[in-house]
């Protein structure tokens, strides 16, 4: 088991908050998907994204796009069940860059 730092506990602690909000209040989901490793960053998950202050604000950056309808999903690739999203990270020689699609699949009209 690893110990956080004071500032990575702070990132861990911010995440998490921010994952709680995007999940509704609902801890369990909002921890599950930290502990979810992603394809957006590089097969890591969430939860160890609180190395540096550039991890985690992409991190939050990510949520914030998941908030406002956004979702990540590779070129051509259809998000999962029920709209609910894939997310993946393209890069271009030595820099991410994320394909960006709104989805509206599963809503009712």
């Amino acid at each position: 088991m690893s110990t956080l730092s004071p500032d990575q506990h702070d990132r861990y602690l911010e995440v998490l908050n921010a994952a709680n909000n995007l999940f509704g209040g609902d801890f369990d989901a909002a921890l599950h998907w930290m502990s979810r490793p992603l394809t957006a960053f590089g097969g890591k998950a969430p939860a160890a994204m609180v190395a540096t202050r550039v991890e985690t604000d992409a991190v939050i950056e990510l949520i914030r796009r998941l908030e406002t309808g956004l979702l990540l999903s590779k070129a051509g690739q259809h998000p999962g069940a029920c709209g609910s999203p894939t997310l993946s990270m393209h890069t271009t020689s030595k820099l991410p860059r994320f394909s960006i699609r709104q989805h509206r699949l599963g809503r009712p009209k």
